[in-house]
């Protein structure tokens, strides 16, 4: 300090054991969704990449358990990409949160294909996040119910 610099470190954590959850996850959410999100968690600290990697793995599994088709059935039995996935999920359930599945389409490819940054991944988190409230979680319903119940009360509510 007396010469006019001083100098610190900067500590970031390479792992954690038990990782923590970086987003709020709904208790609804199924089994094969959780587990490859609690992977990207703990890849987080050590390989954004590989964490974006499971963030978009995450996404498949989810769109598994809704029942959106994986395989196109024309004689052979072929994988069908995600981006037709997530038109056939719209096209099922509305375009709410198709946008949000692209952009986390577009970070997953990201870090199997090139390199993800902190920021991008943190986003598609968060956004990730919104996302799994509202499909599993139902989140507007709930929304909406409270809301019901405090005009219903007029406010007065126990």
């Amino acid at each position: 300090e007396e010469f006019g610099r001083v100098w610190a470190s900067q500590l970031r954590p390479r792992s954690m054991f038990p990782s923590p959850y970086i987003i709020d996850l709904p208790a609804e959410i199924p089994d094969t969704v959780r587990r490859e999100l609690e992977q990207a968690f703990a890849l987080y600290w050590t390989d954004l990449n590989a964490s974006a990697n499971r963030l978009r793995t995450s996404l498949e599994r989810g769109l598994d358990a809704v029942g959106v088709k994986k395989f196109n059935k024309t004689g052979k039995r072929i994988s069908l990409p995600l981006t037709q996935r997530i038109k056939l999920f719209e096209k099922d359930h509305g375009a709410d949160l198709s946008e949000i599945f692209t952009a986390l389409r577009h970070v997953g490819n990201l870090g199997t294909h090139a390199s993800v940054s902190r920021t991008a991944l943190l986003t598609a988190f968060t956004l990730y996040e919104h996302a799994l409230a509202e499909w599993f979680g139902g989140h507007k319903k709930k929304i909406a119910a409270m809301s019901k119940k405090l005009v219903k009360s007029k406010g007065k509510m126990k």
